[in-house]
């Protein structure tokens, strides 16, 4: 017990553990005696679920504190309260309980002022390769599967997406890293089990630029006099591109309705939302009307996300 943390401490400089098991507490404090006294291991004991990323202990390690914000008081004696910027980037390393592997991401991906830099993760494995959805023929749908928007079918081959797999990727990107054979453990679980890593983890997907129109400022036409060389802009060039932050309710309200019946396609599933303006919701989002959720990749999601009407 404790290999992942002796590990850790090994290679940081400072490791926070949170664990729920009394009993684990009492042994990890045995076993690190040392780590604990000079302040390398902070064990906190307590659910990881119910954690607060605000955690005095927590704000110890990770608040970097501007001279105004010492003491947690401002000048006028009101509480400040910590900011995204505030926060050093941390990694996020745990071997989790198969049962809380959703919650586990959507507490730290969604996480609202403090998220991970990385996360490491042990989870089942059939449950990280549908997460990348590119491990495994049964992840790929192969063959005439795609629909145009007549209903034509086309041989484009095409990975299936999932709510979890969506969710994950809207915040960072997924990564198998490796197979751990169910032999590795004792008492042995009934699955085999991978190492996940998600990087890049920010809400830069929710920010989508407003002002160009296929790469050209709205208004702006094109002159080409002679017929020959370089395409001229007529009139002012505004080049400004303005930021939206779509909504993230918004879009998980949206990304679970288009997985809520699986065996209907996504124009029926998204009815409730839009009624009589999906179809054309699905158009300015180039998303064929007979597509289904799963088809979807996470672009086609914040697009449909994007307010349009």
């Amino acid at each position: 017990m404790g290999a992942l943390t002796e590990k850790l401490l090994e290679k940081v400089s400072r490791v926070i553990a949170v664990e729920k098991d009394r009993e684990l507490v009492e042994y990890l404090k045995n076993k690190f005696t040392k780590e604990i006294e000079i302040k390398k291991l902070i064990l906190i004991e307590g659910d990881i679920l119910k954690f607060s990323m605000t955690n005095d202990q927590f704000s110890e390690t990770f608040l970097m504190r501007s001279k105004s914000s010492e003491g947690g008081r401002s000048s006028s004696g009101s509480e400040v309260r910590p900011q995204g910027d505030d926060f050093i980037k941390y990694k996020l390393i745990a071997n989790i309980p198969y049962n809380i592997t959703g919650e586990i991401f959507r507490k730290f991906l969604q996480e609202e002022k403090i998220q991970p830099e990385r996360m490491v993760l042990l989870i089942q494995k059939e449950v990280a390769e549908r997460i990348v959805g590119n491990r495994g023929a049964r992840n790929q749908v192969r063959g005439p599967v795609a629909f145009s928007h007549s209903g034509a079918r086309t041989s484009k081959s095409i990975i299936k997406e999932s709510i979890l797999s969506i969710s994950i990727k809207v915040y960072g990107t997924p990564k198998y890293i490796n197979t751990v054979k169910r032999g590795s453990f004792a008492p042995a679980p009934n699955v085999d089990s991978a190492i996940l890593l998600i990087e890049n983890i920010s809400r830069e997907k929710f920010k989508v630029g407003r002002g160009r129109n296929s790469g050209r400022p709205p208004g702006l036409k094109m002159s080409n006099p002679g017929g020959q060389g370089e395409f001229r802009p007529q009139g002012a060039l505004n080049d400004k591109v303005s930021e939206e932050i779509i909504n993230e309710e918004k879009f998980f309200q949206i990304l679970k309705a288009g997985f809520a019946h699986k065996r209907k396609i996504l124009s029926s599933n998204l009815k409730p939302i839009w009624s009589e303006k999906t179809e054309k919701q699905l158009d300015l989002c180039n998303i064929p009307h007979k597509s289904r959720a799963e088809n979807l990749s996470v672009k086609d999601w914040v697009c449909l996300a994007t307010p349009k009407f």
